[in-house]
């Protein structure tokens, strides 16, 4: 024998308030919304779906260089000083991080301040 329901019809949105009537035309309101939405399937078909996502790619692509080129936005989270040569045939030391690159910097930049002093 299976399970049979024998509780009276409930309105639409009564289960995710617990059964009681809470602000009953909020519900109606999300509701007819949510219909007036329309879903993926009827947006989008294989092509027109293809399309939009190379259209968003390459608009991002393009959004990134015009904010990177024209409008001059830039990433500055360190005062990173690069002292090797770039076309040298040793790879680079993975366990050098750029915030202790700064810091050595910094300490080498006070250790010749307080020599040129002390001379």
């Amino acid at each position: 024998m299976g399970f049979t329901n024998t509780a009276p019809p409930r309105n639409w949105g009564e289960y995710y308030v617990g059964g009681r009537k809470k602000r009953p035309w909020l519900l109606e309101m999300v509701h007819s919304i949510n219909q007036m939405i329309p879903g993926f399937s009827e947006m989008f078909d294989e092509e027109t779906f293809y399309m939009f996502a190379l259209l968003t790619v390459a608009s991002a692509f393009l959004l990134a260089f015009f904010l990177s080129k024209i409008v001059g936005v830039s990433i500055r989270e360190h005062d990173i000083q690069i002292t090797r040569e770039w076309r040298d045939w040793r790879p680079a030391n993975p366990f050098r991080f750029p915030w202790t690159v700064a810091k050595e910097f910094h300490q080498k930049m006070k250790n010749r301040k307080k020599a040129v002093k002390a001379e």
